[in-house]
């Protein structure tokens, strides 16, 4: 039974049954050039009848198969070896009763083996290629001498270029046709690449800032200890609170403190390196991981920011007073927790908020004994 989804199944469907279709017009460009041959008396008219109903019950079985659902109940719901194996055997057959014009089913099984392109791999085509050949010598060395196409007549020439023009245009469409679901699947796994990308993004960055969301930066600073514990290289942690931002939201709605918050969280990332992690802590608390850098350096950066935040032109936003920033900031010592780093840049955040705002303080660090 098919352990393939209802969708990838009737996928599946679509592409066998225009393969059918193919199928069913190869026949019929066959049974025209049979016929054409059984006009010019090369053959019996049986010949191109038989080949017709025969070639049409072929792809007739299968096609039912797939209207009644059948075919969702085998491994392969495509039943391209099944179907593939028959048209060889009756191609074949043709070739070993018909050889005088057994050209027409020579070229005809090269077509064959080009529909299976789209869904057999490599071990089943070596294995229906190793059958073929085998089947085909023992052909040939029966009848060999008797293959031919009858062309000494100018309705002979006429129809040997039909059936090796009819051939190129069938090789030259699949061989598109394939390009083309090949062009599709490289389309479909761009997608869900770029889907994979989204949901990823969506699970680590904040949605309205766009900087790293909590649960990213929890990440970050796990990730940065262990950086610290291999190279002792410093890094800060610094707390950003936006000042009175509840009246912002209060007098100019919730809009205009969103249109706030990203104003800010841009001022942000263009202060800022690359190297060092911006994150929405909460509400508009913010916190930057400073990598690769001492708590002095740290200071005179976050001073900077500062300064950016205040001398940014609030007022056109619609703010009827300016926006500024308090800032705690800490480094990060070896032998403590990051949680115990995150309180002590927060005990320094709340020292600036208690010391009148739109300032820099630097959480002392303790002694470790």
């Amino acid at each position: 039974m098919s352990q393939l989804g209802i969708e990838e199944v009737k996928k599946i469907n679509r592409i066998t049954i225009h393969m059918i279709r193919l199928g069913m017009l190869s026949v019929s460009i066959n049974f025209l050039i049979l016929t054409g041959l059984f006009l010019g008396g090369e053959l019996s008219g049986v010949v191109p009848l038989a080949y017709l109903i025969l070639g049409y019950l072929h792809n007739i079985i299968f096609l039912v198969l797939i209207k009644t659902g059948m075919n969702r109940t085998f491994k392969d719901p495509g039943m391209t070896v099944a179907s593939m194996i028959n048209a060889v055997a009756l191609t074949i057959g043709f070739l070993w009763a018909v050889p005088e014009v057994g050209l027409v089913f020579l070229v005809h099984l090269f077509t064959i083996h080009l529909f299976g392109v789209l869904a057999l791999h490599n071990r089943q085509f070596i294995s229906i290629w190793i059958v073929g050949a085998i089947v085909l010598a023992i052909v040939f060395y029966y009848v060999g001498n008797r293959i031919g196409f009858p062309h000494s007549t100018a309705l002979g020439k006429t129809l040997l270029w039909v059936l090796f023009v009819a051939n190129l245009g069938k090789s030259i469409y699949l061989a598109g046709f394939i390009s083309t679901l090949r062009l599709q699947v490289s389309e479909q796994k761009r997608a869900l690449t770029t889907a994979l990308k989204t949901m990823a993004d969506m699970a680590t960055s904040d949605s309205l800032t766009g900087v790293m969301n909590r649960r990213a930066l929890m990440d970050c600073l796990e990730s940065q200890v262990q950086v610290f514990k291999r190279k002792e290289a410093p890094f800060c942690i610094a707390f950003i609170d936006l000042d009175h931002f509840k009246q912002i939201n209060d007098t100019g709605g919730h809009g205009l403190g969103d249109d706030v918050l990203k104003i800010f969280a841009n001022i942000l990332q263009q202060t800022f390196r690359v190297t060092d992690r911006i994150a929405r802590y909460g509400g508009d608390e913010f916190v930057i991981v400073l990598t690769d850098t001492p708590e002095d350096i740290a200071t005179t950066v976050l001073e900077r920011f500062r300064m950016r935040v205040t001398e940014y032109d609030w007022l056109a936003l619609g703010l009827t007073t300016g926006v500024s920033a308090s800032i705690g900031v800490t480094s990060f010592i070896g032998g403590e927790t990051i949680e115990k780093t995150l309180e002590r840049a927060d005990s320094a955040l709340y020292a600036a908020k208690s010391a009148g705002r739109n300032r820099v303080r630097v959480s002392a660090i303790p002694h470790m004994v």
